[in-house]
């Protein structure tokens, strides 16, 4: 089988193995979020607040307590958006919407932070 070469070339990972933000993009569709590149890989869509409260910057490190709050964060952001494309097509009640996000694999308090926005 004969792969082509990857578009960009991949960073080489630091000795140390602890895996870094290397971009903060915005995201053109929605300018209230942006792209967390994390090791030259996009990692997650979140909003800007988030990076502002966690005064995230390129090349700050990830540990377990930064990817926990941009995990939760891009959670949320997924339900929110999930539920909105829902109500485009039409009304739901709440409790049907927050049945429906989590039968679609969207985690209970990510569901009920999308359901308060």
């Amino acid at each position: 089988m004969i792969r082509s070469a990857p578009s960009r070339p991949r960073p080489r990972p630091r000795p140390s193995g602890t895996a870094t933000i290397t971009a903060i993009q915005p995201d053109t569709a929605r300018p209230e979020t942006v792209h967390v590149w994390v090791s030259g890989r996009r990692f997650c869509t979140v909003p800007i607040e988030t990076v502002r409260e966690g005064k995230l910057t390129i090349g700050a490190a990830v540990d377990h307590e930064v990817a926990e709050l941009l995990g939760r964060a891009a959670d949320q952001e997924a339900a929110f958006r999930t539920a909105l494309r829902a109500l485009e097509r039409r009304p739901f009640a709440q409790s049907d919407l927050r049945r429906r996000l989590v039968q679609k694999g969207h985690p209970p308090p990510a569901v009920d932070a999308a359901i308060e926005r």
